[in-house]
């Protein structure tokens, strides 16, 4: 989808005008500019654009995202799976990285945060089963993995929760008050580590500034869209 494009270009065009923290494409609507979608994250394409840079290659940049997401994906969910069955899990894992969720992204889209939900959604199973199972690290599993996921697919971190919630209602008998504090401290320095991106998009959304926040008008935007069969769907200022 050339808007997942553009936001890695854009951030690239930001740096090269001077801007910090490049939220402004200075390349977008012949020069005027235009500011970033936040609903979605911005870390991705802040770690693509110097890639792009040196490239100048959207094609270059993508297929090097896409290679590392996917065998990062793999090994998270090697490492998962190790947790229940000895040896190595290479079939299942190879399973997870040809999924049709994963191969849609990878070969249609292109949605860096959709692709790099699929890719950290293991780490966060990772740490509820250490934490479960009163093993080393689990906490810091559980929060990196929630805050990366949380700030770059919301869609993936709401699915997230739903799962690791069940997992609990499963897994009741061995939660006990340490078990608890320590799901909480995960899920605050997961809220801390991640505060970049939904502190800025809870303020956006009181200011009633993005149409994804109202169904009629999101979805008037995205049959608009498939009518024109145009990409620009995503959500757009009311402004």
């Amino acid at each position: 989808v050339p808007f997942h494009f553009s936001r890695v270009v854009g951030a690239w065009g930001g740096w090269k005008s001077g801007q910090l923290i490049p939220y402004v494409n200075p390349w977008a609507i012949h020069g005027m500019g235009l500011g970033s979608n936040y609903f979605y994250g911005t870390w991705q394409a802040f770690l693509l654009a110097p890639l792009y840079g040196l490239t100048h290659s959207v094609a270059v940049t993508f297929t090097i995202f896409n290679i590392v997401a996917t065998f990062v994906a793999g090994i998270l969910m090697d490492k998962l799976l190790r947790q229940f069955f000895h040896g190595n899990a290479i079939v299942a894992s190879s399973f997870y990285m040809a999924s049709p969720f994963m191969l849609h992204n990878l070969f249609v889209t292109q949605d860096q945060g959709a692709i790099l939900g699929v890719a950290l959604l293991p780490m966060i199973f990772i740490g509820v089963f250490r934490i479960l199972k009163d093993q080393d690290n689990g906490i810091g599993y559980l929060a990196i993995g929630s805050a990366l996921l949380l700030s770059s697919h919301l869609l993936s971190t709401f699915l997230a929760i739903l799962a690791v919630i069940i997992i609990l209602i499963w897994a009741w008998r061995d939660i006990n008050l340490q078990t608890i504090m320590r799901f909480v401290s995960a899920g605050l320095l997961a809220l801390v580590i991640s505060a970049f991106f939904w502190l800025p998009l809870l303020e956006l959304k009181s200011l009633d500034l993005y149409n994804a926040f109202f169904k009629d008008i999101y979805v008037m935007d995205r049959t608009a869209a498939f009518l024109t069969k145009s990409n620009s769907w995503q959500p757009y200022s009311i402004l």
